[in-house]
């Protein structure tokens, strides 16, 4: 701190006044050997430290005006010589995200007295690969994401506006989509209202361009490894987007498990107009396996169209002109249960045991309608209990009951990594024997690219009388994730 000057009078009642009034407010601050720390509360990014660069505090005054000799409180970051730069000066703030985020500000702000918005603006800031975290309703992370930008500009008079462009150079959408039989849905799933942006945000208007460089990745329950580009602009205001432009997808697979099989993405595109949860969404994929009829096979293809709230599936078979017009309720009669031919049921996986279960793709889609989430349930029946439910999901799946229990990731979550602990228990009919199984395990993940595993799990087949084949096993593991650049 190199310079701090404060002033002021206790206020007088006959006046208006009351309490304390700040007459004059002028303060210099620079880091020092330990640099500044702290977080944005209003962005999804990694906490920051300020590593060089100067900054000033004043009440506008005659002493200290502000500019258009404004009222209220000006910031001006880079000094007041540094603000009026057109490119970043020596004494602009240099700001460290994370491990290798950077960023550059320098400019001026001004508040209004009453510190409710933004009076006048010229705030230049540049990035360098600053780590970005989306978070849906519930306050879990959906989209992973490095961005960039060698001009973003915060300018205006009473009337603010962001404009420049942000380059997003690594990016993973990692949230659940919703599958059913009638529909799948990329909407947000929980029923809590969207926290409102801060209020002096509120009214900022928009005028951004988003662009990937590296292919968009999506890895959730129903798509893995599928990559894309993204060419978006952001306009509006910050409580009211309008988004416009399209997600070209271009590889990965599809993997519904109502649909009983994985299937390769041919080609896929995303119209963005206004609202993302209402793009229109027109993607081909084509069966891994084929089917077989009158004994021939044929290439099975799913088109999917609708917006990404309410995506609708149809079937396309080779050599089948009715299949293109099979609704989706029918698609999956089709593909699971072998809707017409008992050849397509066959080429499915469904086998019966000698004890005359069925097993294979019915009882996989009865698993996934039968599959209960206690903790969506009590998200949806008491909000404020959520936050200390672990994860737990009970179904019906191919061998008879099975529970899954596992902490949530923002449970024991820090800069950098998290540790999940979890268990699961299975007891059903494989065959003629009981089956009974349990595990447990403890996941250590460390900066998104190593993660240490101890598990130990038991399993026994029995009957009434004798317990068939014990097993049990603990493992230690080590992974280490690197992801390679696309040779496109």
């Amino acid at each position: 701190m190199s310079d701090l000057l404060v002033s002021g009078h206790q206020g007088k009642e006959e006046e208006g006044e009351s309490g304390l009034v700040l007459d004059a407010l002028h303060l210099s601050v620079a880091p020092g050997t330990e640099a500044f720390r702290g977080t944005l509360a209003v962005a999804g990014v990694d906490p920051f430290e300020i590593t060089r660069g100067n900054a000033e505090i004043v009440q506008c005054s005659r002493r200290d005006p502000c500019p258009d000799n404004l009222s209220g409180y000006g910031v001006f970051v880079g000094g007041r010589t540094g603000a009026a730069a057109n490119a970043a000066p020596s004494s602009a703030l240099r700001m460290k995200f994370g491990d290798r985020g950077r960023a550059t500000a320098w400019g001026h702000v001004v508040v209004s007295p009453e510190l409710d918005r933004i009076a006048d603006a010229r705030l230049h800031v540049t990035l360098d690969e600053v780590g970005y975290r989306q978070f849906d309703n519930s306050g879990r992370p959906e989209l992973l994401a490095t961005l960039s930008s060698d001009s973003l500009l915060l300018e205006g008079h009473d009337i603010m506006i962001l404009r420049g462009e942000v380059v997003v150079e690594r990016s993973r959408w990692i949230r659940d989509a919703q599958e059913g039989v009638r529909v799948l849905s990329f909407a947000d799933p929980s029923t809590a209202p969207e926290s409102p942006p801060p209020a002096i945000l509120r009214d900022l208007l928009l005028d951004l361009r988003v662009r990937t460089t590296s292919p968009f990745r999506v890895d959730n329950n129903v798509m893995k490894g599928v990559e894309g580009q993204v060419a978006l602009s952001l306009g509006g205001t910050v409580a009211d987007l309008d988004l416009a432009g399209r997600i070209d997808v271009g590889t990965g697979v599809l993997d519904l498990s109502i649909l009983g099989s994985a299937f390769d993405i041919q080609y896929g595109k995303v119209l963005v107009d206004h609202d993302l949860e209402e793009s229109t969404v027109d993607v081909l994929a084509v069966r891994q396996e084929p089917i077989y009829i009158n004994g021939q096979p044929r290439q099975m293809s799913v088109r999917l169209t609708g917006t990404l709230d309410a995506i609708n599936m149809r079937c396309i078979v080779q050599g089948d002109t009715a299949s293109i017009r099979r609704s989706t309720r029918e698609c999956v009669d089709y593909l699971v249960l072998g809707a017409g031919n008992q050849q397509i049921a066959d080429a499915s996986g469904v086998r019966r045991t000698g004890g005359g279960g069925l097993l294979g793709k019915p009882i996989g889609l009865v698993g996934s309608l039968t599959e209960l989430k206690l903790d969506k349930y009590i998200e949806d029946s008491a909000p404020r209990a959520a936050p200390y439910v672990p994860d737990v999901s009970m179904r019906l799946g191919q061998y008879g009951l099975e529970v899954e229990a596992e902490t949530p990731r923002p449970w024991f979550r820090s800069e950098w990594g998290n540790l999940s602990v979890g268990a699961g228990y299975t007891r059903g009919y494989p065959g003629l024997l009981l089956r009974n199984s349990y595990n447990w395990r403890v996941r250590l993940q460390i900066l998104d690219s190593a993660t240490l595993e101890l598990r130990d799990s038991k399993r026994s087949y029995f009957n009434e009388r004798i317990i068939f084949d014990p097993l049990r096993q603990r493992s230690l593991e080590l992974r280490l994730d690197h992801q390679l650049p696309t040779f496109r």
